[in-house]
């Protein structure tokens, strides 16, 4: 086995000491029913793509890519400092709202180059305010049109006593 000493390039030392990884970036545009658009991403504001991307804190659950036919159920919660998101749910504004969320690389903004991945759903019921925060419950446009399923179906077996007819 050889003691030789393996030196690290510059560029590798360099990229180990920065405080922000050069990974992906989430924008979320929001379309509003009266046709007008939201475009927040967490934290900090950025500029990319001649849009001002507003900074407020974001949190987004439950998306997954699956190999079944099973479609994500993201939430989306964003914050509401001293009630400037309101009017938007008082409006009537954030119900179907499109909801699209573009990945892009750090790298890419820094850059202002038009490279994205992007993902689309709709807000699926009316949203919820509590406290500062607004949350949206994010369906696909797929994932039925103007129906809900029960989250529990009443249905023989299981209940002899109803009938279907």
């Amino acid at each position: 086995m050889s003691n030789a000493h393996y030196e690290l390039p510059e560029s590798h030392r360099l990229e180990n000491e920065k405080l922000v990884a050069d990974g992906y970036v989430q924008l979320f545009e929001i379309k509003l029913r009266d046709g007008s658009y939201l475009t927040i991403k967490d934290k900090n504001s950025v500029y990319w793509q001649e849009t001002h991307w507003t900074g407020i804190p974001i949190i987004f659950e439950g998306w997954q890519t699956a190999s079944s036919d099973s479609l994500s159920r993201p939430s989306l919660r964003i914050a509401n400092p001293e009630g400037a998101f309101s009017t938007f749910i008082r409006d009537g504004l954030l119900i179907r709202a499109k909801v699209t969320r573009f990945l892009v690389l750090y790298d890419d903004i820094l850059n202002d180059r038009n490279i994205y991945q992007s993902k689309s759903w709709v807000v699926w019921n009316n949203p919820q305010l509590t406290e500062n925060i607004i949350s949206l419950e994010l369906r696909n446009p797929l994932d039925g049109v103007n129906f809900n399923v029960p989250a529990r179906m009443y249905i023989p077996p299981e209940f002899p006593s109803v009938q279907l007819r």
